[in-house]
Formats: C-alpha cells, sequence, structure tokens
C-alpha cells in the first residue's frame, strides 16, 4: 500500500514527527539537536528563524522547517 504525502510526515501513534519532517526537507542533519532541545511540530511551528539558527540551522533552512510544521499542523 502507498502512503500518501501527508502520512509520511505522522508516526504510528499519530503524531506529527519532526524528524521525519526534517529528513523530508534534507534536513536531517538538524534532527539530533531539536530533538535534544525536545522541539516538537508544535513548537517548531511557533519557533522564529532566529530561535533555530543557534541549533545549527541556517536562517533559509530555519525558515523553511518552520514553514513545512506550519502546513503540518492540525487543526
Amino acid at each position: 500500500m502507498r502512503m500518501g504525502a501527508a502520512s509520511f510526515f505522522f508516526a504510528k501513534t499519530g503524531a506529527p514527527s519532526v524528524r521525519r519532517l526534517l529528513s523530508g526537507l534534507g534536513l536531517g542533519h538538524l534532527a539530533a539537536p531539536f530533538a535534544r532541545e525536545e522541539i516538537d511540530l508544535e513548537a517548531l511551528a511557533l519557533s522564529r528563524p532566529e530561535d533555530l539558527v543557534g541549533l545549527g540551522a541556517s536562517s533559509h533552512d530555519a525558515g523553511r522547517a518552520i514553514a513545512a510544521a506550519w502546513a503540518r499542523r492540525r487543526p
């Protein structure tokens, strides 16, 4: 069975996975620092790019991650 694009970003529990989101954007190298700081999808969506630069993200990559997290938030 083929998974839809939205399904790719959800773990078995139904919770969106920041690690999967970052990997899908080609930003998998940021998964460990984000996990260490316990950044979940909601926190990521509400972050500012400058909040994430200190974790090793460029401003551009931080903006991409935030936009992707915002688009995947649950209503």
